[in-house]
């Protein structure tokens, strides 16, 4: 497979567990704090100097959010010397409470999707102008497991989660030849996961067919891998542990 040493990748949201070997990367989320741990360990880990991995901070949760994204695009080029990136992963999230359809209203439905499915359909719309027009170059987007594997309460958040995956299809054909593809993740655990996850970590393990939660290292190499592959596009990959399968 072609290498992805040299390239320029923007991660909006997520930041740990990637393999960045070789990349030039740029971090952006809305947590400030978040931010600056995470361009430390990464330059820690794989030993590059500061202008290797630069972070950015950006709120995707309000109306103005295509204004943010294009300004985090434009000063994302401009700390890359003006060249065009090279790949973008967007795996931002935020925290919603799931509810009865009884229970939503207008305003729940709009805050579910401001970040899940607004911000990264004005990626595709933005793009073109940021990314370089070229089969190598790709976006990559996030779903999650709730898009197949239907649970009461959830309607809202499955609408979204499956409407990601039909966006990821369509801006293939739209943005091509710039290749637009999806991760499905389930379970994995991260620092969002609290101080004490072993509870919740045993509760899953249980449930799972593999016995274990993923590893944000195992649901990283999924977007590593879609970097890569200058043959894939509109393309979804799962990786939960065989969570459909129950």
């Amino acid at each position: 497979m072609p290498s992805i040493a040299g390239h320029s990748l923007l991660v909006v949201g997520g930041s740990s567990g990637m393999g960045y070997g070789g990349l030039r990367v740029a971090i952006a989320s809305s947590n400030p704090t978040r931010v600056k741990d995470a361009v430390e360990r990464l330059q820690k880990a794989t030993n590059s100097d500061d202008a290797k991995v630069v972070g950015y901070t950006v709120d995707l949760s309000g109306p103005d959010v295509e204004a943010q994204l294009e300004k985090l695009l434009t000063e994302v080029k401009n700390g890359f010397d003006k060249k065009s990136l090279n790949h973008i992963v967007f795996t931002a999230g935020n925290s919603i409470e799931h509810r009865k359809t009884k229970d939503i209203d207008l305003d729940f439905i709009q805050r579910c999707g401001m970040v899940r499915f607004v911000a990264p359909l004005l990626i595709g719309k933005l793009a073109p102008r940021f990314v370089e027009n070229h089969w190598s170059s790709s976006i990559t987007l996030t779903s999650g497991k709730v898009a197949n594997k239907l649970m009461p309460e959830y309607t809202v958040l499955t609408a979204y989660a499956a409407g990601a995956e039909g966006m990821t299809r369509n801006l293939a054909l739209d943005l091509k030849p710039i290749r637009v593809n999806l991760v499905s993740p389930g379970a994995v655990l991260t620092e969002l996961w609290g101080p004490n996850p072993d509870g919740i970590i045993a509760a899953l393990s249980q449930k799972m067919p593999l016995g274990k939660v993923g590893s944000v290292e195992e649901a990283a190499e999924p977007y590593i891998y879609l970097m890569k592959d200058t043959n894939s596009t509109g393309s979804i990959i799962p990786t939960n542990g065989g969570e459909l399968l129950l």
